[in-house]
């Protein structure tokens, strides 16, 4: 008889335990990567984990706020800098109805994310590829229960995770996957050696825009010399923007801008036509502004007067203004 008096009260005790801790209704919101080191270009996986430690109660979630969850995360890479454009996580007014999921006790809901690739759909992320310096970047997260303002928010621990230089050995391999037949292969090996600022993927770029008739693959050519090639490579550069191919002569004016090439001046002021496509026509108005060269402002003045776009004559009207306040500042006594 005691044996069982003790045993019921015992079974008390433990409900009693149990709805103490069930009216907390508690959500349990954890993150973590696949792993702490990665090569350069290897893709960051995180993977979320969201559970109810109720152990009574079920939990109404907003799937809204699951489909997207790295909304709300944040990485910060290793000066600092945050790579997300909103410090904190958003507190965002949704119109339409709620679209609850009951989580159940002690159930777990989890998912999981290539970090280096990810755009969130309102606060995106800088770059599709936001491992591109080496070292150690921060990774936090938090889960907002349904979206609204004022909702509460359950943040989990920040992970660190750390990416490593490309080593010469594998930038050696890359180099090889440009020769390769298989396309995949050379378009990722060219994205990795640009994103790597390696300098010897420049001779092969301009390899891939004489002879490729890939288009993506030649864009990423084109963009890899905007951001890698130097003056060595002016005339290369300059004669490719007789190409038909707007995207390519856009990235080439940008790069005679970005290397202030006085001597691409009359070319680029040829393409600063408003009857030309708009992409080039824009990139070779921001190299003008870039190389500062007076010659240009005739020209910038009437696509200043004549453009039908808003935004191209603003362009234009703010590059005169540079253009002639450099001119008053060299000048002055």
């Amino acid at each position: 008889m005691k044996r069982k008096t003790s045993l019921v009260v015992l079974f008390l005790l433990t409900q009693l335990a149990l709805c103490a801790f069930g009216k907390t209704n508690t959500l349990l919101f954890v993150i973590h990567t696949d792993k702490r080191e990665y090569d350069f270009g290897e893709p960051v996986v995180l993977t979320y984990r969201l559970s109810n430690m109720d152990q009574l109660k079920p939990v109404a979630v907003d799937t809204r706020s699951l489909v997207s969850p790295l909304l709300f995360a944040k990485v910060r890479n290793p000066a600092g800098k945050a790579l997300l454009s909103t410090a904190e996580p958003p507190r965002v007014a949704t119109t339409g109805t709620m679209a609850p999921k009951m989580l159940q006790p002690g159930e777990t809901l989890s998912n999981s994310f290539d970090l280096s690739q990810y755009y969130g759909d309102n606060y995106p992320f800088n770059s599709p590829h936001n491992f591109d310096v080496p070292g150690e970047y921060t990774i936090s997260a938090a889960y907002v229960s349904d979206l609204t303002a004022g909702s509460p928010k359950y943040e989990a621990s920040p992970l660190v995770i750390r990416v490593e230089a490309l080593s010469p050995e594998h930038a050696d391999d890359l180099i090889r996957h440009l020769r390769d037949n298989q396309y995949a292969k050379r378009l990722k090996a060219l994205g990795l050696l640009r994103r790597a600022q390696a300098q010897q993927v420049v001779p092969i770029a301009f390899e891939i825009l004489q002879a490729s008739s890939d288009t993506e693959l030649r864009h990423e050519a084109a963009r890899s010399i905007y951001e890698l090639a130097d003056g060595r490579s002016r005339k290369q550069i300059a004669d490719h923007l007789t190409t038909d191919d707007e995207v390519i002569k856009g990235f080439m004016a940008l790069t005679l801008g970005r290397l202030k090439d006085k001597e691409s001046v009359p070319m680029l002021i040829d393409m600063c036509n408003p009857e030309r496509q708009p992409e080039s026509y824009r990139s070779a108005l921001k190299a003008l502004t870039e190389i500062g060269d007076s010659r240009a402002i005739p020209a910038l003045e009437r696509v200043a007067e004549i453009d039908h776009s808003p935004e191209m004559r603003e362009m234009a009207r703010d590059a005169v203004r540079k253009l002639k306040s450099g001119l008053d500042s060299r000048s002055a006594p």
